[in-house]
């Protein structure tokens, strides 16, 4: 069950066992670069968040965790003993680096605008805080909402909205936190019961929450959705902000095999160009069964870029990234590998 902190909010609970002898910080840290150097080779590092959960057991429940994030080179603070954002401890992991090479590819095209939906507690907001001029971080739950607040709250370029998006503004909906695994954190409608509802949070549409936006500036904004399966909400209360071209990041989860974000972006985006993201680029895909010979590997959460074919700073966008794919080492043997482990 959860824990409350201080503050009285709902905190997760992480797996205590099996125990390991108390570690102290520098302990942890050259814990975790161990770790992530065994699971390199192993595709998206598959065991080592299991490895994480392992250290955390010897980890005191009070302590916070740091790590400075680039390209911005601000501070991301945690508790130290999640072991989802323990990875980034280490220099030797990359977190999502797809989306970073899709970014910093906007970036460079001249878009000043990014919309961080499912914020969780900030990483692509603190990340992303010196490349774009204005940054939307967007969260829905309270424990990570406030934990948002704290490591964005000397960063000028960042807004933080505590809403779930969703297709209509101004609704209350329920939101569950699975026990541990916050990252997976979803409005209760769209979930299998699972776990109780948490808290309520009120919606608001991605065209209410860009509503200042001119035209122009939709047309140089780059949207990230990972929402655990609302992203088609999203979308669908998105018309005004796709039809003037915005560029959208949505996941799409190995386990879907109906790849409903893919379908979601093809009926909802204008014209609609789709590729899949690598961390070398972009490779386009116009049916399912393409993307479903790409998301090879079960339990990760893979993400496509949409946009319309309509938008030319978005195609630009898109032609950069498909023109610039290459794979990496590392991705080979996760390709060679990855229907054997």
């Amino acid at each position: 069950m959860n824990s409350k902190n201080k503050t009285g909010i709902s905190a997760p609970t992480y797996n205590r066992s099996p125990r390991l002898p108390r570690m102290g910080p520098r302990s942890q840290r050259l814990a975790v670069n161990a770790a992530t150097a065994l699971a390199w080779p192993l595709p998206e590092y598959r065991s080592l968040t299991r490895s994480c959960g392992m250290i955390a057991s010897a980890v005191p429940a009070e302590r916070q965790a740091s790590a400075t994030i680039a390209p911005s080179g601000a501070p991301l603070t945690f508790e130290a003993k999640d072991p989802y954002w323990m990875r980034i401890v280490s220099p030797l992991f990359q977190y999502e680096p797809d989306i970073m090479n899709c970014a910093l590819g906007a970036a460079s095209r001249g878009f000043n605008t990014f919309v961080d939906g499912g914020a969780n507690i900030g990483f692509w907001s603190v990340a992303l805080s010196d490349t774009f001029p204005s940054v939307l971080s967007i969260e829905a739950t309270q424990h990570n909402h406030e934990q948002l607040v704290l490591n964005t709250a000397k960063l000028e370029s960042v807004t933080v909205h505590y809403r779930a998006l969703w297709n209509a503004s101004g609704h209350s909906v329920s939101m569950t936190v699975p026990v541990a695994n916050h990252p997976a954190a979803h409005v209760a409608e769209l979930g299998a019961g699972e776990a109780p509802a948490e808290a309520t949070v009120e919606t608001v549409t991605l065209d209410d929450l860009l509503g200042n936006v001119s035209s122009a500036g939709l047309a140089r904004t780059l949207i990230k959705l990972d929402i655990e399966g609302a992203e088609t909400r999203a979308l669908e209360g998105a018309s005004r902000v796709l039809a003037a071209g915005a560029a959208v990041i949505l996941e799409d989860h190995a386990k879907d095999l109906d790849c409903i974000s893919f379908q979601s972006a093809q009926r909802l985006v204008p014209e609609a160009t789709i590729a899949f993201l690598t961390r070398g680029g972009a490779v386009e895909i116009k049916s399912v069964k393409e993307l479903l010979s790409l998301k090879r590997q079960k339990g990760t959460g893979y993400n496509i870029l949409a946009v319309s074919s309509q938008s030319t700073h978005g195609l630009s966008l898109m032609s950069d990234l498909i023109g610039s794919n290459n794979e990496s080492f590392q991705q080979r043997v996760w390709r060679l590998t990855g229907r054997l482990l």
